[in-house]
């Protein structure tokens, strides 16, 4: 598919990279540049075209190139060309020939200038970038228009010229008794740019990704293993499949590492997160908790020499833009991470939100949400400072107690039955009591009619606040702790 450029107001950036890259981290780095705009295309492996026009609004011609810089840099990319014109294929010819060494400047053409005074002092092979910005070496259209380039090029040459400027200064006329039909067409294209076909990018359909461990810096995992190592390396392809979930608008759900040493065979880990994730800082503790145990019963040998990262479960999560007016986001993704790490640690039946129920008994008003929403947290109302009217933790089964005043005039509570839990094994000196709070009702469920007066009662020797209920024939029950 195709999609016609170079309109009027059309502004392209190009990254040009002088070497080959990895095909498959080029591409990863060309999916999270589908941050800036939906119109982005690549020439082999090392040059990526920008058309950032609609985007003007979010970045300008100054901040853009930075912000593709460091995504660069987190990719492995560092000092890429980069430049920045009213068309891909003055903008690839300035990156490609104009730029030159190690350098982190970004050559930008104003809007409207002449293309011949732009690319005047550039070399004669710069035409192939001119006419061809997204060549493609498996299409023979394009090779068959590179070789009429060529034969051109071999005749200017021949004649002298080393420059577009002196190309542009031989007669209009003799170009095509000279050179033929490809030499008038391309004296044409570098005064005037034809409209530019964009061809459409798909960005790779798995999300993985691979960090070569450095051979000067070998990491080994022998004997309790060095994790902090681990971790610090983890961390860049983890970073950079965060970023290509968050250009998706996606979490993710499950993750596989793959470590290959340079003796042993390579060892697989998978991850099933409990509740999907979308940052490192998330990911990387439930990682930790677990590979931190598994390295020490079964530790590697030999050094480590490739690091793999595959995301092999996603699932739907926020926009590509975070929200520069709310933190929300920000505490959504500290809840899921911390309900994660929860759940891997003591198990998914044992992490649960309490929901409230339709009920007058203080032991049915709630039921657990096994699944707590990862949205949960931007619900709930800051927590008040004052004087909270039910117990922070309530017993599962109201517990018995016995009263007894001492010589003194002070009132005890304990433990009416002796084999209790060794937490309750205990005797409390009452110092002061609110209440009564009568609670009743629910007559159509229980032979019996609820009726109970709940007491606030302070203690000493433990200091605590109990929730002590009194029944119609003057029995108490602890129910819960303030």
């Amino acid at each position: 598919m195709l999609t016609l450029g170079n309109r009027p107001s059309a502004r392209t950036l190009c990254l040009h990279y002088p070497h080959p890259l990895p095909k498959e981290r080029f591409e990863a780095f060309a999916e999270t540049c589908l941050e800036f705009t939906p119109q982005l295309a690549l020439r082999e492996t090392n040059s990526v075209f920008i058309e950032f026009s609609g985007s003007l609004n979010l970045f300008s011609e100054e901040s853009l190139p930075i912000k593709v810089r460091e995504k660069a840099l987190r990719f492995g990319i560092p000092h890429p060309r980069i430049a920045i014109a009213d068309d891909p294929g003055t903008a690839l010819a300035l990156a490609k020939h104009s730029i030159t060494g190690v350098t982190s400047a970004t050559l930008t053409v104003p809007r409207g200038t002449p293309r011949l005074e732009t690319l005047a002092a550039l070399p004669l092979e710069a035409l192939h970038d001119l006419t061809h910005p997204f060549f493609d070496p498996e299409e023979a259209k394009d090779l068959q228009g590179r070789d009429r380039i060529a034969r051109v090029l071999e005749l200017l040459r021949k004649l002298g010229l080393r420059t577009l400027e002196d190309f542009a200064r031989l007669p209009a006329r003799q170009l095509p008794a000279r050179f033929g039909r490809e030499g008038a067409e391309l004296s044409l294209q570098l005064r005037n740019p034809l409209p530019t076909l964009w061809p459409v990018w798909a960005p790779p359909e798995f999300i993985q990704e691979r960090f070569e461990i450095d051979s000067a810096d070998p990491l080994t995992l022998s004997g309790c293993g060095d994790l902090g190592g681990l971790l610090e390396a983890l961390k860049i392809p983890l970073e950079r499949a965060c970023e290509r979930l968050r250009v998706r608008g996606l979490k993710a759900a499950r993750l596989k590492i793959t470590l290959t040493p340079d003796i042993d065979t390579p060892r697989e880990w998978s991850f099933a997160l409990p509740v999907p994730q979308g940052s490192t800082g998330s990911i990387l503790p439930l990682i930790r908790d677990r590979m931190d145990a598994e390295l020490q019963r079964q530790p590697f040998e030999s050094t480590i020499s490739t690091l793999d990262l595959t995301v092999d479960e996603t699932a739907p999560g926020g926009g590509a833009q975070r929200d520069f007016f709310s933190k929300k986001e920000e505490a959504t993704e500290a809840w899921e991470g911390l309900l994660g790490r929860l759940t891997l640690r003591l198990g998914e039946s044992n992490v649960y939100r309490a929901s409230l129920e339709n009920s007058h008994r203080p032991e049915e008003a709630w039921s657990r949400q096994s699944r707590p929403d990862p949205n949960y947290i931007n619900s709930l109302s800051p927590v008040s400072t004052g004087t909270s009217l039910r117990p922070t933790k309530l017993l599962q089964e109201p517990l018995e107690l016995r009263t007894h005043t001492d010589h003194q005039g002070k009132a005890w509570l304990y433990p009416a039955a002796p084999n209790v839990p060794a937490v309750f094994k205990r005797n409390w000196m009452v110092q002061r009591k609110t209440g009564p709070e009568r609670i009743t009702g629910e007559w159509w469920k229980r032979d019996s009619l609820l009726a109970r007066d709940y007491y606030r009662i302070e203690t000493q020797n433990p200091a605590e606040v109990l929730w002590v209920f009194m029944t119609p024939d003057r029995k108490f029950y602890l129910h819960g702790f303030f």
